[in-house]
């Protein structure tokens, strides 16, 4: 949704800057939208992916994909701050980044816990035999 916004406010902005003649107003506008665009691109695809793998994968693989679609979504914004001179969505993308690794992190360490946990049961199961 913050893509739609983006290029929302890029249009205002770049109204502004031609209305009052402010041409680094109307630039900034212009580079707004481009990020915006460009997150809602992102944004379509991750929902798109997301959508896919619901009905073809297991909840293990979803959650992967999810942390490593944020880190791409990230690059992608980080990427697009730079080359549009966009501090806000360089650090947005950067954050988008952590968030996925710390996800991917955090779902290995359930995984590891829950294998744990079933090592446990099946052993305390097979000397109950």
């Amino acid at each position: 949704m913050s893509g739609i916004i983006d290029i929302t406010v890029g249009r205002i902005k770049e109204a502004a800057g031609a209305l009052v003649n402010n041409e680094e107003l109307r630039s900034e506008g212009k580079a707004d939208q481009v990020a915006g665009k460009a997150e809602k691109a992102v944004e379509d695809s991750v929902r798109k992916i997301k959508e896919d793998a619901r009905d073809s994968i297991d909840e293990k693989r979803i959650a992967d994909m999810n942390g490593k679609l944020d880190v791409v979504k990230g690059r992608i914004k980080e990427a697009t701050g730079v080359l549009t001179n966009n501090e806000k969505l360089r650090n947005e993308g950067k954050a988008n980044q952590a968030a996925g690794n710390a996800g991917k992190i955090v779902e290995e360490t359930i995984q590891a816990i829950k294998d744990t946990a079933q090592k446990a049961i099946d052993k305390v199961k097979g000397s109950a035999e």
